[in-house]
């Protein structure tokens, strides 16, 4: 674990891939601190706790994108987010709608069953001044992603490409504005940041995954904005 135990200021944790729990590092942050939550948390993660910890550090006018995925077990299929929105509103939480996201790639499923290819992102909000700005292609709540870009084909089926978590940030975040995502991951969070000019804070428990992500990372900022053959598009079903 390598959080800051004396926080002096919070531009010590800007720009930085934290090794460590999540709720230790929100726990750090000052009152009213973020513009935008992205967050994917694994499933076994006391994420009732984190959602009740968020509502101190998000700011009036921010916003909570909670990417979601159903429970492919092998006699049923479990909505897990659907199951989880009435506690998250329980906290005070403001649910603005859900965004069904194509992910063009799946687990393989031998079941007598559709194949799994979409993940759901729940829009939360903490009170009626949230921030949101109407993007004709992306004002609808389907949303098929498509990129070429070389930095998101190592991606496992189940991670979010930089291109689609963009997406969220251009609609509600503002101009330099301060995102979390404290489930980090692969880093596609960060990623969608340096892309965007966004402010942004990340951790995540595993240190190897850490790692790993600050790799990615510095290897997205060296190819620079997406452009010309590398555009990347998320295209909506009306």
């Amino acid at each position: 674990m390598n959080l800051p135990k004396n926080l002096k200021s919070l531009d010590e944790l800007i720009g930085e891939v934290w090794h460590g729990e999540a709720k230790e590092l929100i726990a750090l942050l000052p009152d009213n601190s973020i513009d935008a939550v992205i967050m994917n948390p694994p499933a076994e993660k006391a994420w009732l706790e984190i959602f009740a910890a968020l509502r101190r550090v998000v700011k009036d006018t921010g916003v909570v994108w909670y990417i979601t995925t159903d429970d492919y077990t092998r006699d049923t299929v479990i909505p897990v987010g659907h199951r989880r929105l009435e506690m998250i509103m329980g906290l005070g939480w403001k649910f603005q709608g859900e965004i069904v996201y194509s992910k063009n790639r799946s687990e393989k499923d031998e079941h007598r069953r559709l194949q799994h290819t979409h993940d759901h992102v729940f829009h939360l909000v903490k009170s009626e001044k949230y921030r949101f700005w109407r993007i004709p292609e992306l004002d609808h709540s389907v949303w098929n992603i498509q990129t070429d870009d070389p930095i998101a084909q190592g991606l496992k089926y189940w991670q979010s490409p930089a291109v689609l978590l963009m997406g969220l940030l251009k609609t509600s975040c503002p101009d330099n504005g301060l995102v979390l995502d404290p489930f980090l991951g692969s880093g596609e969070t960060a990623i969608a940041c340096e892309r965007l000019g966004n402010r942004w804070i990340g951790c995540d428990i595993d240190e190897g995954t850490v790692n790993k992500a600050k790799s990615r990372i510095t290897s997205a900022a060296a190819r620079g904005p997406l452009q010309g053959g590398q555009a990347a598009a998320v295209h909506t079903v009306h």
